[in-house]
């Protein structure tokens, strides 16, 4: 179910964005600060918006939402995981081809 809010601008303001879609700008700021906040996921946010998950990435860059947004602990983990794969890779990438 969609809902509807009203905001209220001063005139002034209204007038810097003759001939563009408020609500769509809206919508797009009040879903970038969501996927800001954690509050939903990268694919929410683009089913949201109706774009693709590489149009979200730039609308992201434009309002300068990071991609990756670990904290200490989970870049860490991150990094040990990745470590951990290449060295079986490099393991497996050693091992003679078997006949």
């Amino acid at each position: 179910m969609a809902h509807s809010i009203e905001v209220s601008l001063p005139e002034e303001m209204l007038k810097t964005f003759e001939r563009e879609d408020l609500s769509a700008k809206a919508k797009e700021a009040l879903v970038m600060t969501l996927v800001r906040e954690h509050r939903i996921s990268q694919g929410k946010a683009a089913e949201l918006l109706g774009v693709s998950r590489y149009q979200l990435a730039d609308l992201m860059a434009k309002h300068h939402v990071p991609a990756f947004d670990y904290s200490d602990d989970e870049l860490a983990r991150e990094v040990r995981a990745a470590n951990r794969l290449a060295s079986q890779v490099r393991r497996r990438r050693k091992k003679p081809a078997r006949r």
